[in-house]
């Protein structure tokens, strides 16, 4: 084994140590600690919300939340992510409520563009913004725009779909009803670092790294965007919150998934899961509040890399020549 291939598997291995140890530490820190939930069975019938990935997992729970609260819901998914029996199932459910669904690939800056242009044909309002779809350690692969897949589709597409609803978010907040971006991201962005020489893993890739590094990006945007929307003046809150450990298919290519039935039950159910978002998204103890990393509902100190403003600007200068825009933001 050449030298070059002994720094690869270093780097992988040494990734992959990390995020099993924060992994079992916020598992044991949940199991000892109180979940907490949005108590309040208040109805907002005059919000809308979008969230990506709200058919599937998390974000499936998620859109529930929202609808037994009077929330209008756009569920944003992949093609092969349309259970059309579960959308049916909600719109048997909640007939009086109003949920649909507009195809979106995360990993394609044209499916969001288009998204976002059929969403605005709707003419609804963007209240809420849940950015929840992810993908989770695969190995090496890139989007259809040539990024890293997770970078690509945990962190940039997010970015881009973000910066596109832009509009429509400063125009649906109001100074007594701000609107709310909120990022879903993870606790095991603790152990990510932004390496801008390598944002895609191209001179050396772990997938474990690589997911750690999605989520830093995610929390970091949340902090960065909040602070420039509330210098324009802007009644838009971002934040980040930290759904906990949960039992979820997002683990399909972790090496451990298909041999972890024990460890199950010590995991967060979805529902649970979803908890945290729902929370961002409605309590008004929040109302005006942004720039928070949530953690069991609670603000909670996220990676100090992610409040350096240096590192947030760097982020986004990288982002906007990543994504080809301009942003006075």
């Amino acid at each position: 084994m050449g030298l070059p291939a002994l720094r690869a598997f270093y780097w992988r291995f040494i990734g992959y140590i990390l995020l099993e140890i924060l992994a079992v530490y916020f598992t044991l820190k949940q199991l000892f600690s109180k979940h907490s939930k949005l108590t309040h069975s208040k109805t907002h019938r005059n919000l809308t919300a979008i969230v990506t990935g709200g058919l599937k997992g998390i974000g499936l729970e998620i859109t529930r939340q929202l609808l037994q609260r009077g929330v209008t819901v756009i569920t944003a998914s992949l093609k092969k992510d349309t259970d059309h029996d579960t959308l049916k199932d909600l719109q048997t459910k909640y007939k009086d409520k109003i949920v649909t669904n507009l195809t979106i690939n995360l990993g394609s800056l044209d499916s969001i563009k288009k998204f976002v242009e059929q969403f605005t044909d709707l003419g609804l309002p963007v209240n809420i913004l849940i950015c929840n779809a992810g993908v989770m350690i695969p190995p090496y692969m890139e989007t259809e725009d040539g990024f890293e897949s997770q970078f690509g589709i945990n962190y940039l597409g997010h970015a881009y779909l973000t910066h596109l609803l832009l509009p429509h978010l400063r125009k649906a907040g109001t100074p007594d009803c701000w609107a709310r971006v909120i990022f879903v991201a993870s606790s095991v962005h603790y152990g990510g670092e932004l390496r801008f020489e390598d944002l895609h893993g191209r001179v050396c890739y772990s997938p474990e790294r690589s997911y750690m590094q999605s989520k830093l990006a995610c929390v970091t945007l949340a902090l960065l965007l909040d602070r420039r929307l509330r210098a324009e003046g802007a009644a838009v809150a971002v934040s980040a919150v930290d759904p906990g450990v949960v039992r979820s298919s997002l683990y399909q290519f972790a090496q451990w998934y298909h041999f972890s039935g024990p460890a199950w039950p010590l995991l967060l159910t979805t529902a649970q899961g979803s908890d945290c978002a729902v929370f961002a998204g409605l309590a008004g103890q929040l109302e005006g509040r942004g720039g928070l990393y949530i953690e069991n509902c609670k603000p909670a100190a996220p990676n100090p890399l992610a409040t350096d403003q240096l590192v947030q600007e760097t982020l986004w200068r990288e982002t906007k020549r990543l994504l080809g825009i301009e942003s006075t933001w």
